[in-house]
């Protein structure tokens, strides 16, 4: 027993040692994913006026997570907000058949956002989204059961607005 308690003490910090904090000074955003992330940088679609955008994306134990940002060229009034949040919420719950089970509004370090969760089968997950100095952000993260390190919606609160 003494043994399966040391191992464990032995083995927790290197599993922590996993995760990094991504900060996205232009993007103004900071988020921990279990690892680290292969980064995109470009432009969204020609047809929304190639507007910049940043993309992280990672696979691991924990799950699949994908953050993007994409900056927008004109300040959003709020009835704007309002659909642009909704719109990302939406857009990330409902693709590949998911299904959204909850959505709330929510302020992420002063600035308002979405949070939601959605399954597909047993498939689950979590989108968080908000608006800061111009650059709408959503991070998606979908979990299988057979994950063995599967994390709890809290785990979305770490993406946050610098």
């Amino acid at each position: 027993m003494m043994a399966a308690v040391v191992a464990l003490a032995v083995a927790a910090p290197a599993l922590a040692a996993t995760w990094s904090t991504v900060r996205d000074t232009e993007a103004g955003f900071t988020v921990r994913l279990p690892g680290e992330a292969k980064v995109t940088r470009g432009s969204s679609d020609p047809s929304a006026g190639s507007n910049p955008q940043v993309q992280y994306e990672m696979v691991s134990a924990e799950g699949w997570y994908l953050v993007t940002a994409v900056k927008f060229g004109v300040t959003l009034t709020e009835e704007q907000l309002t659909g642009a949040l909704d719109r990302s919420i939406a857009a990330g719950t409902s693709a590949n058949g998911n299904v959204e089970t909850a959505r709330k509004t929510i302020r992420v370090g002063g600035v308002q956002g979405r949070d939601a969760e959605f399954k597909n089968g047993a498939n689950r997950g979590w989108v968080r989204v908000f608006y800061r100095n111009g650059w709408l952000c959503t991070m998606v993260i979908t979990q299988e059961p057979s994950m063995p390190n599967a994390l709890p919606p809290q785990a979305i609160a770490s993406f946050t607005p610098l």
